[in-house]
């Protein structure tokens, strides 16, 4: 029986006047690939930023891994956030002037680890996820599906517990999509990694262990 690895409960957000979430509550459990799904407005970003720590809710609560975020504070918070929770975003992030191998490793200099045991750590990953001949080209030498596969790379190099990924495949073309879908799924299966990614691919979403349906600040 897995245990629950997120847990969130009455969420409630606001813009201005505008509510956009309105009282959500949902539990994934360890080792879970869970998508997001919903209309264009329907608050899916905001669900994920505020389960990853990124935004805070107005009210309601959320704990990851039986910790209760809500209660740490932000110095806290940032270290729970760089150990344990990994992110991608649709647009990579990475940092132009730094190779693969080097966007890859940010995490774990940030963490403090040693600095050849991450080079070593990332090379893992970069070879894992097919890039082995990609690791010294900057992100401008790359592909788009390349350079989210770094992306990817870079949110698993602290090993976290949970990954949030927002419309990871949102500026992809179809086949370099569904080949990231694919990776997901075998990170999420060889990992063990829990996955909460909001797409707007409903076939991806089929394929996820749960799909979750937001419409009008509420999941159905």
């Amino acid at each position: 029986m897995h245990s629950a690895m997120l847990k969130a409960e009455n969420i409630h957000k606001s813009y201005n006047e505008i509510k956009v979430l309105k009282g959500i509550s949902l539990e994934i459990k360890k080792g879970e690939l869970v998508s997001i799904v919903g209309k264009s407005g329907s608050g899916k970003s905001t669900l994920l930023h505020i389960l990853g720590t990124l935004d805070l809710p107005d009210t309601g609560s959320i704990s990851i891994a039986n910790t209760n975020v809500n209660s740490l504070n932000a110095k806290e918070l940032a270290e729970f956030r760089n150990k344990n929770i990994g992110f991608v975003f649709q647009f990579h992030h990475l940092l132009a002037e730094f190779t693969a191998l080097e966007n890859a490793m940010i995490p774990g200099l940030i963490q403090k680890r040693s600095k050849s045991l991450v080079e070593k750590e990332a090379k893992d990953l970069l070879d894992y996820l097919g890039l082995s001949d990609r690791i010294d080209h900057k992100p401008g030498q790359m592909s788009g599906g390349e350079q989210q596969r770094v992306a990817i790379a870079r949110a698993l190099i602290n090993k976290p517990i949970i990954v949030f990924a927002d419309e990871p495949t949102g500026n992809l073309d179809t086949q370099t999509s569904e080949e990231l879908h694919g990776l997901f799924k075998q990170v999420n299966k060889d990992l063990e990694t829990t996955f909460v990614i909001v797409t707007h691919n409903e076939n991806f979403a089929d394929i996820c262990d749960d799909k979750l349906i937001i419409e009008d600040g509420l999941i159905l």
